[in-house]
């Protein structure tokens, strides 16, 4: 037994071996790298769509719009707003023509319905200047119901064009 006593006195000292790196590093890490970098491109690339920059525009536009005492010209006012997102959302071809009972049946089948029957005439009948029946909150709903509407266009359905 001395013989083995003596041949372990003969090994070198216990050392612990070297730290591990940190470059480069282990193929999980390289994955989630990637997927993060692609999270933050889509992220981006969804915040700056055309589409919901102009329906954020639009509701703030909306609410500096609340605080307008007249009606008349709250009426003419949202009147226009309307207007201008529905061209810029639908295409001029499909809203400069209408008027009247047309442009606000277009406006009820989209997300306005706050604006079907007398708030809708009443909204037009106050943005020409005439006085009338007063629905600010109708008004109101409607246009933020038609900017809110999240229902596709048909064109873009069928892959015609936006």
């Amino acid at each position: 037994m001395n013989g083995a006593a003596n041949l372990l006195l003969q090994l070198a000292p216990d050392h612990a071996p070297p730290p591990i790196g940190w470059w480069p590093p282990a193929p999980g890490w390289w994955i989630l790298a990637a997927l993060l970098i692609v999270a933050v491109v889509l992220i981006v690339l969804w915040l700056r769509s055309p589409l919901r920059r102009l329906r954020r525009a639009a509701l703030q536009e909306l609410q500096a719009m609340q605080s307008t005492d007249d009606d008349t010209a709250l009426a003419q006012a949202l009147e226009q707003l309307a207007r201008r997102y529905a061209v810029a959302r639908y295409g001029r071809a499909q809203v400069a023509r209408l008027s009247g009972r047309a442009w606000i049946d277009f406006v009820c089948a989209r997300g306005g319905d706050a604006w079907a029957g007398a708030p809708g005439l009443a909204l037009l009948q106050h943005s020409y200047g005439h006085r009338g029946d007063s629905h600010r909150q109708q008004w109101l709903a409607g246009v933020r119901g038609f900017v809110r509407h999240r229902r596709r266009d048909p064109r873009r359905r069928a892959g015609g064009a936006p």
